[in-house]
């Protein structure tokens, strides 16, 4: 009986050694890299947002994408990023303005949404507005190259 358990180990052994390398595929023709940086919009630290980094041309992998808090952001190494060129997206929220929030209001359905039973559906929480221009939140202005290993990349936002 022992036989039949340590063949069992042994296979197992070399099944994971055989498939480990296929679960870490991210960067599977690429160097793998990591990006961390600070992100100001008009001199001032994105309090809360996201940062996007969009592969392009014949950059391997995923991509990665990163929260933005107190204007920082880190995209580590096993996210399976490649070093490469990127597009690179970024949206920030914001509490809305009372004119916003009002808008907003307009918007929505007088009565409550029910639960189940009857009851009041759970408030969602509060809204949050995107106030970056569609030219950094659709990716369709800042580029980055990132090079093997750490990189550092700052995003000075007008």
């Amino acid at each position: 009986m022992q036989t039949n358990g340590v063949c069992r180990w042994r296979c197992w052994g070399w099944f994971l050694m055989g498939a480990l390398p296929f679960c870490a595929l991210g960067c599977a023709e690429g160097e793998p890299c990591s990006v961390k940086g600070q992100v100001t919009h008009l001199g001032k630290p994105i309090e809360e947002g996201n940062i996007r980094f969009l592969t392009a041309g014949e950059t391997p992998g995923p991509g990665g994408s990163a929260k933005i808090a107190n204007g920082s952001f880190e995209i580590p190494r096993s996210t399976g990023i490649c070093a490469g060129s990127y597009t690179v997206a970024i949206t920030a929220t914001r509490e809305p303005t009372e004119q916003e929030a009002a808008a907003m209001k307009r918007g929505e359905d007088d009565e409550p949404e029910e639960g189940e039973e009857g009851e009041a559906a759970a408030p969602v929480g509060p809204r949050r507005v995107q106030y970056l221009p569609e030219k950094y939140s659709m990716g369709q202005e800042l580029k980055a190259d990132l090079a093997p290993g750490e990189n550092t990349k700052d995003f000075n936002l007008d």
